[in-house]
């Protein structure tokens, strides 16, 4: 698996910056609310002092032992990866 950390330096003009939490969207699931969601990513996106903090359950990758679902997942595991990196 390969992980990809992402960085953003800021200069000393930047005298706010605004953080957004982001977790528990579970892309997949019949319940994630995808529209609500790329709302939201594009209101911080036409932020110029905003930078995003993933936390976790991005996606609703569940398998046959899970609570979740599987068989009422909207996308595959691989899709769900895909849709989220955009």
């Amino acid at each position: 698996m390969t992980i990809k950390v992402i960085t953003k330096e800021y200069g000393e003009d930047v005298k706010q910056l605004t953080l957004y939490p982001i977790s528990d969207v579970h892309l997949g699931s019949m319940q994630c609310m995808e529209k609500a969601f790329s709302d939201y990513l594009k209101m911080i996106g036409d932020q110029d002092n905003a930078a995003i903090i993933l936390a976790g359950d991005l996606i609703d990758n569940g398998i046959k032992t899970s609570k979740t679902d599987i068989y009422t997942e909207l996308y595959t595991p691989r899709e769900q990866k895909h849709l989220l990196a955009g």
